[in-house]
């Protein structure tokens, strides 16, 4: 696999994943893990509707959960 800055991303939330005796190889597991960075989301868009942080840092956040919601797929 090439070596990108999202397939590491992808190992290294496979590799937490893996010490606790699951894998975001398995559907069920993917889609708890997909579900719980919803929520997360939910929080970020949240703490930005109460001004706790602005456009600029939402993005970047944002940004930084749909790299980790795509680890199921990286892989």
């Amino acid at each position: 696999m090439a070596d990108t800055p999202q397939q590491r991303l992808a190992e290294t939330a496979e590799a937490w994943f893996l010490a606790r005796g699951m894998t975001l190889t398995d559907p069920d597991v993917a889609d708890t893990y997909r579900a719980t960075l919803d929520l997360v989301r939910l929080m970020h868009e949240g703490s930005h509707a109460q001004e706790a942080i602005g456009d600029d840092e939402l993005r970047h956040l944002e940004g930084m959960v749909e790299g980790l919601r795509n680890a199921p797929d990286t892989l």
